[in-house]
């Protein structure tokens, strides 16, 4: 009704409105939605302009503000810190830095948006600590999934992809089948280009990821990222083959440490998962995946030296499949 009545009242060489819909229940908390209101919005005003090239211009440039909004909101001050390389006390002041990371201005008419790995690569300078990896994370499948033909394409350039996978949780399981259409397409195309290395979410959706690993033979090295399966689908996974990223806010939890003490040595190494993982209810940094390694000595029964050779072992073998 609303729809219409806006339709009925716009005049082209005066004002014109654009409606979009939008679930805000399908995320996890108010920044999730936020964030993906104005990515959504961006989006349709991006396609409603690409015909007309000055306002298209116009229109990128909103679109990437979105983008680094989303980057501040979804990180804080911490992630704008580590997005501009200098303490950050103020938000406008890690706003206008980003900005100028992003070369976002008003005289700026031929940005571009691109897509999310160019975007990043463009922001980060080159280094060799660094991997910048494409992916489609299963709890936005339903709402990314027109852009599976550009990781499809991108993953010829890369050696790793993720976060990929499924999540049956109750909040996405209404998605499940798109999830399970977006993760084989991608499995599919890493086994067709000789392998890659994926990040892969399995959140109650263990049985299902290790079964269209095996109907892709060729598909590369799965790492399993905050494995949180049972323990029989944990031995499955290491029967598999299958290798685990263990962050610190894995070990928060009973079955986190159980599940932790009985992964392989060698297949093991650390991650932060932040800003998005949280211990003592503050976000989990980057540096603070060192922190894995103690945690690691206590349920592997060994001293956290020992854990830290074990990690760096595996990591570095993992890298060398990488590259």
């Amino acid at each position: 009704m609303i729809e219409a009545r806006l339709r009925a009242a716009a005049k082209p060489d005066e004002n014109t409105y654009v409606v979009v819909t939008f679930n805000p229940w399908l995320y996890q908390d108010f920044e999730g939605a936020r964030s993906a209101l104005l990515q959504l919005v961006g989006d349709e005003v991006l396609r409603l302009a690409a015909k007309n090239q000055p306002l298209a211009k116009k229109a990128k440039r909103i679109l990437q503000r979105i983008n680094l909004l989303r980057v501040v909101q979804l990180g804080g001050e911490a992630a704008a810190t580590l997005y501009t390389g200098i303490p950050i006390g103020s938000m406008g002041k890690a706003v206008l830095k980003m900005s100028e990371f992003l070369g976002i201005s008003e005289k700026d008419e031929d940005a571009n948006t691109g897509d999310t790995k160019d975007d990043t690569s463009r922001v980060l300078e080159p280094s060799p600590s660094v991997l910048i990896t494409p992916g489609l994370h299963p709890e936005i499948a339903y709402d990314r999934a027109n852009e599976l033909e550009l990781l499809l394409d991108q993953i010829r350039n890369v050696q790793a992809v993720g976060e990929i996978g499924l999540d049956g949780s109750p909040r996405f399981i209404p998605h499940y089948m798109e999830q399970r259409r977006l993760f084989k397409a991608v499995v599919a195309r890493c086994a067709e280009l000789g392998g890659r290395t994926l990040s892969i979410h399995s959140r109650r959706a263990v049985k299902d990821i290790l079964l269209e690993l095996e109907q892709h033979p060729g598909y590369g090295i799965a790492v399993l990222h905050w494995f949180s399966g049972t323990p029989s689908e944990l031995k499955a996974a290491v029967e598999h083959g299958c290798w685990f990223s263990v962050g610190p806010a894995m070990f928060e939890s009973a079955n986190g440490r159980a599940l932790a003490a009985n992964m392989p040595r060698n297949r093991v190494v650390p991650e932060s998962d932040g800003p998005f993982a949280k211990t003592a209810g503050k976000p989990v940094m980057p540096w603070e995946a060192s922190n894995v390694a103690t945690k690691l000595s206590t349920v592997w029964g060994i001293s956290t030296e020992e854990a830290v050779v074990h990690l760096e072992d595996s990591g570095n073998q993992l890298l060398r499949s990488i590259s």
